[in-house]
């Protein structure tokens, strides 16, 4: 244990070891505040679809799985949370005029998978259908959505306004602070640099999902209005993005059973000692695989519907506006963390590490698009388009974990300066 007064006047370069926690900032201090905004604002945030188990335990795990993710990758749960921001909007603009009580909220309810379409006896849910189906649904009259009020769904809602205020007054609080020493020229640690690139994706997730419900556990039935296959062929043509090659990033999955339709993507979980997937192919008609046929967009969306819950994410269906969302928030989450580059690191080797892991993700980021016009002309299913998918996904990973991990592990030797405190009399306005 190092005194705090002999921290901050030790003529050292880097002082080793756990200072402890003074009047003002310590070790133990610094930890604290970053970790508390950290873990409060990445569980708040989360505006999961509808429960996909039955039972609460499962949920909850279900929501640790997602809160995990979102510590490893922010930036991508903020790019889905733009997706559906963007969908839910899009929901007022077609179905206002036919359905007056549409808001965001609605538009939210469905893409999360509020509305089902259930047998005639209500016992077995047929469909999933979210806003694109919906709005193509309603146009052409194949069926009613029914009304669900703003106080219905705001009722379903199991948000606690006063953690998110919490959290949201923790984030402001931080942020002023790394203000302040930034202003006063005062250094800051990686883990507090880490902290407030999290703060902008979660900042931009609350934006997007501010409207959405969240934790809910029910939805509303639709009655079967006699969907026929011809119908069902109609609605995969209009809303489906149906071309024969698919982007770099967007494999078209394989086989796994007999009918050449593989839903595994979705259905859960694998029988992996008798090396079995659960299936329900035979729910689709053969007209209607006929349409998809090796294509992974139309693929993916329509498989969609015959999910036992909607998927957090549906990154397959990204078009160009969601390409411009992952460079603009992928360049706003790696590129705070190129702040840390004339930082002072206990070792050489972690400054070269910090330096090359920022580079490998922002490059991944740049190049995406450009990978996706060069590789275009591949056919589907080859190895060299797959690997360049697995490749540049492997490495963003690998950087990724490995500034998660410094950022902890660097808080063993920090500059003398960390350890000074604002002087907050600065900004106090004064006479003489």
């Amino acid at each position: 244990m190092i005194d705090y007064t002999a921290a901050i006047t030790s003529k050292q370069h880097l002082v080793h070891g756990f200072v402890q926690e003074p009047n003002g900032r310590g070790t133990l201090g610094i930890l604290l505040s970053c970790l508390a905004v950290l873990l409060l604002n990445t569980w708040t945030v989360l505006h999961l679809n509808i429960a996909p188990h039955s039972r609460p335990w499962r949920n909850y795990l279900h929501k640790v799985k997602w809160w995990i993710v979102c510590m490893i990758c922010p930036d991508g749960l903020a790019v889905s949370s733009c997706e559906q921001w963007r969908n839910a909007r899009r929901s007022v603009k077609a179905l206002r005029k036919t359905y007056p009580w549409w808001t965001v909220t609605h538009g939210f309810y469905a893409e999360m998978g509020g509305y089902r379409v259930m047998s005639g006896d209500g016992d077995r849910q047929l469909y999933i259908f979210r806003v694109k189906e919906l709005i193509w649904l309603t146009e052409n009259g194949v069926l009613t959505i029914p009304e669900v009020t703003l106080d219905e769904l705001h009722d379903k809602s199991n948000a606690d306004w006063l953690v998110k205020g919490i959290a949201l007054a923790q984030s402001a609080w931080f942020m002023l602070q790394i203000c302040a020493r930034v202003n006063q020229k005062l250094p800051i640690t990686t883990l507090e640099l880490a902290t407030v690139a999290f703060i902008g994706c979660t900042g931009m997730m609350y934006f997007f999902w501010w409207n959405k419900p969240m934790d809910l556990e029910t939805f509303t039935s639709i009655p079967d209005p006699g969907l026929t296959s011809a119908q069902l062929c109609r609605l995969a043509r209009s809303i489906c993005l149906l071309h024969k090659v698919s982007e770099w990033y967007r494999p078209p999955p394989k086989e796994a059973h007999d009918q050449s339709w593989d839903w595994f993507w979705f259905e859960k979980p694998m029988v992996l000692k008798r090396l079995q997937v659960i299936s329900r192919g035979d729910e689709v008609s053969a007209d209607l695989r006929v349409i998809v046929e090796d294509n992974f967009t139309a693929h993916a969306r329509v498989t969609s519907w015959y999910m036992p819950a909607v998927n957090e994410s549906h990154s397959s269906e990204w078009g160009p506006w969601d390409h411009i969302c992952v460079f603009l928030i992928g360049t706003m989450f790696n590129g705070i963390h190129c702040a840390a580059w004339k930082f002072h690191f206990p070792t050489p080797i972690e400054s070269l590490l910090w330096k090359l892991s920022v580079c490998f993700m922002l490059g991944v980021i740049y190049l995406w698009v450009p990978i996706a016009g060069i590789t275009w002309w591949l056919p589907n299913r080859g190895w060299l388009k797959s690997l360049l998918y697995w490749f540049a996904t492997l490495l963003y990973f690998l950087a990724r974990m490995y500034l998660l991990v410094e950022v902890f592990f660097g808080m063993r030797a920090l500059e003398p300066a960390i350890y000074l405190t604002v002087e907050w009399t600065q900004y106090i306005p004064h006479a003489g």
